[in-house]
């Protein structure tokens, strides 16, 4: 994770973004895990763990890593 962390963090920098407390939830949440996941697991999980992240935070974090060529979407 350290390594696609910095790299995604070089990727946000990029383009005038900063890597908040939420991101960086989310990011921890998605690299523990090596299967599929949706948006609303993510969301789910997340909230489970006590983490209060609204669906948008998550959606356009998602939407970023996906532009960034980090994750792969499939519809």
């Amino acid at each position: 994770m350290k390594n696609e962390q910095k790299k995604i963090t070089e990727y946000l920098k990029s383009k005038d973004l900063r890597i908040t407390p939420q991101r960086r939830l989310i990011l921890t949440e998605i690299f523990s895990s090596h299967q599929h996941f949706e948006a609303d697991d993510l969301f789910v999980r997340l909230y489970d763990r006590g983490a209060h992240i609204s669906q948008a935070t998550i959606y356009r974090t998602l939407n970023l890593l996906v532009l960034g060529g980090f994750l792969g979407e499939v519809i």
